[in-house]
């Protein structure tokens, strides 16, 4: 029913200030263009966010413990590249493009190094793909049934 359907929103410039997630206006997701000189900032809300330009072009932001990985012309996400970050700090190798999330103990130091993946993408994925893994058992069983 047209009567009743909500009417479509699109943000106006000017609305919303910098820096805000959502604009209260509109309800629109509203995200600034990171640029080389970004780092690390504080939001309003207590949190911390954090962009990484990688030396072969990729973007990653750290925010809210997770470390997310953006192509970097439309700054769309692309994937999750580690779900918990924790209290460990992010330092980026220019050398090799590794990403090294340091912890200092009382004990010494403890590094986790992300390396890019062949495609140079920083990406991972948590969870197989459930249907090629469903294809792959039911051909694995045709070919049990076939070989017996």
């Amino acid at each position: 029913d047209e009567a009743t359907a909500p009417a479509p929103v699109s943000a106006v410039a000017g609305q919303c200030e910098d820096g805000f997630v959502a604009c209260p206006d509109t309800g629109m997701f509203l995200a600034t263009k990171p640029t080389e000189d970004d780092g690390c900032v504080l939001r309003e809300d207590g949190g911390m966010e954090c962009w990484y330009h990688m030396p072969n072009g990729a973007l990653l932001e750290m925010v809210d413990g997770q470390l997310m990985e953006y192509e970097p012309d439309l700054e769309i996400p692309l994937g999750l590249v580690h779900l918990d970050v924790g209290d460990r700090k992010v330092h980026v190798d220019v050398e090799t493009g590794n990403v090294l999330l340091v912890k200092t103990r009382d004990d010494g130091v403890e590094t986790e190094v992300i390396r890019p993946n062949p495609d140079g993408t920083y990406r991972r994925v948590f969870q197989a793909n459930k249907w090629k893994a469903k294809l792959w058992k039911e051909a694995a069983a045709r070919r049990a049934v076939r070989d017996q």
